[in-house]
């Protein structure tokens, strides 16, 4: 590649650049320029003077000073005819500088808004480099950039697992992992389902930390890599926002003043100490609602089903009014399902879960540190 000169300043005596500067002045104010006095250096002077008068700070501004400097250099080219070459030297010297400066934006504009940020940012405290992307998958899931012995993946941030993380068994095996054992299953009734492989695997790294000698279990639904839960950030918290496609994680604790939205206390299970339980309503009705973006859709218990009795809809049943706080949602057709087995260890069962179809309308927030959930939009 041909390496570009810099642009370097006309060395013309001092004579003749006063005279080029009064010539500008004088076209400025309007007069007329004798195009038989005009010189060389003048004339490029001149020309340079007028392209780089206004100046501009962004390379988005470079295509609009090129237009107004088109038609700037038009106007001097009227100058004089015999003069037309020299005057295209000129604006080829500064369009030449326009694109080295464009060129050497570029990456670093790449690289600025290749990083994630999100507008919670600072008021939640986290630093830039506890800021994670996240791109929404199948199901409306959020999926986590994961390495797995090195190989790149993504898996949903299910904060419903409660468990080891789980692996599709053909990435498992394209991936050689060698299976360590095997696990029975249950349903959230607490029904057995059957048993799955566990792998081990090896080296793993997630939102900026790495572990080893990670178990993961055999994950049945093929068409994702996998899923991993807030089990990893227990001594901490984390934000997760689908809208800008962030997730952020700190060790620290959330602040407690200046934030927006609402802090609600999160109900800590004995036998599930990462699963977030809450309390709102549902239909007017005080419920503990489970937060579990590894639903696609929201869930409802079969009693409150029957308590509330709830309109049938096209698989599932309508929901008028889901509160948490101040934010209020509908659902046309809620899952039902049984809560019992995982509401072990809570003052009262479990009620609704709710999905993604939910949270993705929310910046969730959870301080497992202070047993606090915060949601905003």
């Amino acid at each position: 590649m041909t390496k570009l000169p810099s642009r370097q300043p006309f060395t013309e005596p001092d004579t003749t650049r006063e005279a080029s500067r009064d010539l500008h002045a004088q076209k400025s104010e309007g007069f007329s320029v004798n195009k038989e006095t005009l010189n060389w250096g003048q004339a490029c002077d001149l020309a340079i003077s007028d392209l780089n008068g206004t100046g501009y700070r962004t390379w988005a501004e470079v295509f609009e000073q090129q237009r107004i400097q088109k038609r700037r250099l038009s106007r001097i080219a009227q100058i004089g005819s015999g003069l037309t070459p020299k005057l295209r030297i000129c604006r080829d010297i500064h369009m030449l500088r326009s694109l080295v400066l464009f060129l050497f934006a570029l990456p670093v504009l790449s690289f600025q808004t290749g990083r994630p940020s999100a507008p919670w940012q600072e008021v939640l405290r986290y630093q830039q480099n506890e800021l994670f992307p996240i791109t929404i998958g199948k199901y409306g899931f959020p999926l986590v950039p994961v390495s797995v012995n090195g190989n790149d993946l993504n898996f949903v941030w299910d904060t419903g697992n409660m468990g080891n993380p789980l692996i599709n068994p053909e990435l498992a095996k394209r991936l050689s992992l060698t299976v360590s054992g095997e696990d029975k299953y249950y349903d959230t009734s607490g029904a057995l389902l059957g048993t799955h492989k566990r792998f081990a695997l090896g080296q793993l790294n997630l939102l900026g930390k790495t572990w080893s000698n990670k178990q993961a279990n055999e994950f049945w639904q093929t068409d994702l890599d996998g899923t991993i839960g807030p089990h990893f950030v227990l001594s901490g918290r984390f934000t997760l926002d689908y809208h800008n496609r962030v997730i952020a994680v700190s060790d620290s604790p959330l602040p407690k003043q200046n934030v927006s939205g609402d802090v609600l206390p999160m109900f800590p299970a004995s036998r599930y100490p990462q699963m977030i339980v809450i309390e709102g309503t549902v239909n007017g009705r005080k419920a503990l609602i489970q937060v579990d973006t590894g639903k696609s859709r929201t869930c409802v218990d079969t009693l409150l089903v029957t308590a509330l009795g709830l309109p049938p809809a096209k698989n599932g049943y309508e929901i008028r009014e889901i509160k948490m706080g101040r934010y209020s949602f509908s659902v046309s057709s809620a899952k039902e399902v049984d809560f019992n087995d995982i509401s072990e260890g809570l003052p009262q069962p479990i009620m609704l879960g709710i999905g993604s179809d939910i949270v993705s309308q929310l910046v969730l927030s959870v301080d497992y540190s202070q047993h606090i959930v915060l949601i905003s939009k």
